[in-house]
């Protein structure tokens, strides 16, 4: 059978999908992976078919999206500005979406995947798996976690966050959908105020959730097409050397910590930039600090902080550090709770803030600092929290034993072979 897994994102989102797609052909599948240019060598590294969707990471306009929400703009108007400046760039990869999908014989699509991934599989009449990297689902037993306001956690108020979630995914979305319906599938339109695209035919389409239940409970009022199937991660690239300075670096003193926040870095946040050199400087902590190539120019760093230009993998690096300082995304929050390390998170955005409670509520890692209320103060106390409180660092390794103990890849191909193999 073949299978196209359809991944938009960046390279934290994506990453996840190739992992999924790696033991998918182990298991005997065809499979195709349809992301961004960027990806393309991370896709062919891991022996999978690679189909473009057109366009590049930057072609998205996020430094854009950042910019509205280092300014104080309003998190759900700042996505609504971004889903209609990026319309036209939607728009283009859904029409090569509709390609791959003909040749396709089911659909795996990761959460924006869903506009064109839904109806392609209707018009096909092939089977379609929503697949996520959040706890995205109706529930009573906690809110959305990318609801845009920290409520008081109660069952229905818990509930309503999801219902918010959808109409606010599905709201903006709507009129994109129905003009690709038409034009591209000959469909019906979908009708306003509806979430229709995780059901054909009526029928609930199956779920796989990409996070440890370790991490985030299965809830016990979802129903039974949702699989918590723990995280899919890549096993290490055998031919990758890490760079010999780095390697100097950590033999050279004590365990270091890292400071990097993802797409949401540092470039053009000279600030924050400092900030961070001086939370380090006042922790009394050697730090390996991921910055773009130039971005520490002109700056006198310490001897004591490691920049890291160079991509690096996080399941190699991570556990070599002491804490992790990190914005809070899904891939980089399970990275750093699979290594045992304490964790640090300073989200931005989106389900940053989510993960950020759920890594303090496990007791790996300070209360979270939003980015708004960074400073080095406040950097430097929860660093020396993370390194010296000895609780903390004893609940991160044990909870990090327990997820590299995990098989959610394994467990993920399980359930898409008993949805796509019935009785097999």
């Amino acid at each position: 059978m073949h299978l196209v897994i359809m991944a938009f994102g960046s390279r934290g989102d994506v990453q996840p999908y190739v992992a999924l797609g790696r033991g998918l052909k182990a298991a005997g599948h065809g499979v195709t992976v349809a992301a961004l240019d960027d990806y393309e060598g991370l896709v062919r590294g891991a022996g999978l078919e690679f189909f473009s969707l057109g366009f590049r990471m930057a072609d998205m306009q996020l430094d854009t999206f950042q910019a509205a929400l280092d300014s104080g703009r309003n998190t759900v108007q700042a996505v609504l500005d971004l889903l209609r400046s990026a319309r036209p760039v939607m728009t283009g990869m859904m029409q090569r979406q509709v390609e791959i999908a003909r040749q396709a014989n089911a659909l795996i699509a990761s959460l924006i995947a869903i506009i064109p991934a839904q109806p392609c599989a209707e018009k096909f009449g092939i089977p379609y798996l929503v697949a996520v990297l959040q706890p995205l689902g109706q529930t009573r037993a906690f809110p959305s976690p990318v609801f845009p306001v920290d409520l008081p956690q109660m069952g229905a108020l818990n509930w309503l966050t999801h219902r918010f979630e959808e109409q606010i995914f599905a709201l903006p979305t709507w009129p994109m959908a129905n003009h690709f319906r038409r034009r591209y599938l000959d469909l019906p339109p979908i009708r306003p105020l509806t979430y229709p695209y995780t059901q054909i035919n009526g029928q609930a389409v199956p779920w796989l959730h990409a996070y440890s239940p370790a991490v985030v409970p299965h809830p016990a009022d979802w129903p039974a097409f949702r699989h918590v199937t723990g995280y899919w991660t890549l096993p290490p690239d055998e031919s990758w050397q890490p760079p010999a300075a780095l390697v100097r670096f950590l033999d050279s003193g004590s365990q270091p910590v890292y400071v990097g926040f993802g797409s949401m870095a540092m470039q053009d946040n000279p600030a924050r930039l400092a900030l961070v050199i001086e939370a380090l400087v006042r922790a009394g902590q050697r730090g390996v600090l991921a910055v773009r190539p130039g971005e520490t120019a002109g700056r006198d760093l310490p001897e004591t902080i490691y920049p890291l230009t160079e991509s690096c993998p996080h399941e190699w690096l991570f556990p070599k550090m002491a804490a992790i300082v990190h914005h809070g995304g899904a891939g980089t929050t399970g990275a750093g709770l699979r290594s045992g390390a304490p964790s640090i998170v300073v989200p931005f955005m989106g389900d940053q803030p989510f993960w950020a409670s759920r890594v303090a509520a496990l007791g790996a890692g300070p209360q979270p600092i939003p980015h708004r209320q960074l400073t080095a103060g406040r950097l430097a106390y929860a660093i020396r929290v993370a390194v010296e409180h000895e609780a903390i660092r004893e609940r991160a390794a044990a909870l990090g034993e327990r997820l590299r103990a995990e098989d959610g890849v394994g467990n993920a191909v399980r359930v898409v072979d008993a949805i796509l193999k019935p009785g097999s």
